[in-house]
């Protein structure tokens, strides 16, 4: 239930340093390695180090099928192939995209190319609301926006529920998770379509997150064999006084 990953947090602010240790320790312990890269800081970085941010992480060797990066928006196709080649994973966060107003990250191509890709939601500072599951229909979309302008095609619909379970299973380099099969973690939800939000929809159920969206709670959610939400509720836990605790919490904030 638990894994460490090291990540300092991005080349652009963070000492070389960090990062060269960064790498030693994680492959010392033999634990994965994350950073943000390719959210418009590769001229900065080129300024600073003569090369751009993705051959800056190559040359320290913050590389590799046990590496994975977040954003990687404004990454040509050279890049992309050169971390297709080293195995270097993506973390795609599509909401960031929307409140940045950048280019939107080119997932056509990085299928194309044969990156590893998962789904992430970004911090609470580029995404306000956190929902993994809205971020599945945000990612299609975002796809479709920008398919005129792109050479490949957008993916199928079930690939981006792919890029939330097994591509993010992937990234972490776990084989117990990110899918249902005998003798994999139970972790899954549950929807029922029988509302007519979902008339039309039912026939293809693998496509109904990326192209229709889920816009209310799931009816049940299971962790690690465990029912964590079911009915409309959180069995064991009393949401209204979590409630009241966090917004008691949050007034003694300054802002």
């Amino acid at each position: 239930m638990r894994q460490l990953v090291v990540a300092p947090c991005q080349p652009v602010n963070c000492y070389r340093e960090t990062f060269v240790e960064s790498v030693a320790l994680a492959r010392d312990r033999g634990v994965r390695m994350h950073t943000h890269v390719g959210e418009g800081e590769s001229p900065v970085i080129e300024a600073r180090h003569g090369m751009r941010t993705v051959d800056y992480c190559t040359e320290i060797g913050f590389c590799g099928p046990d590496a994975f990066y977040a954003h990687c928006w404004e990454l040509t196709h050279d890049e992309l192939r050169k971390m297709a080649a080293s195995g270097t994973g993506v973390a795609h966060c599509p909401e960031p995209v929307y409140l940045v107003g950048a280019e939107i990250t080119d997932i056509p191509a990085m299928s194309a190319f044969g990156l590893n890709v998962g789904l992430g939601c970004d911090g609470a500072a580029s995404n306000d609301n956190s929902n993994l599951m809205h971020c599945i229909h945000s990612a299609y979309m975002l796809q479709c926006l920008a398919a005129s302008t792109r050479r490949h095609p957008v993916p199928p619909p079930a690939d981006f529920l792919g890029y939330a379970t097994t591509g993010g299973a992937a990234l972490l380099g776990r084989r117990d998770i990110g899918r249902l099969a005998p003798g994999m973690a139970a972790d899954l939800f549950a929807i029922d379509t029988r509302r007519m939000d979902y008339v039309g929809t039912r026939h293809d159920p693998l496509s109904l997150l990326a192209k229709v969206g889920i816009g209310a709670p799931t009816d049940m959610t299971m962790i690690n064999g465990r029912i964590v939400w079911a009915k409309g509720e959180f069995p064991g836990l009393d949401e209204a006084r979590l409630f009241a605790q966090a917004e008691a919490a949050l007034a003694t904030v300054e802002f």
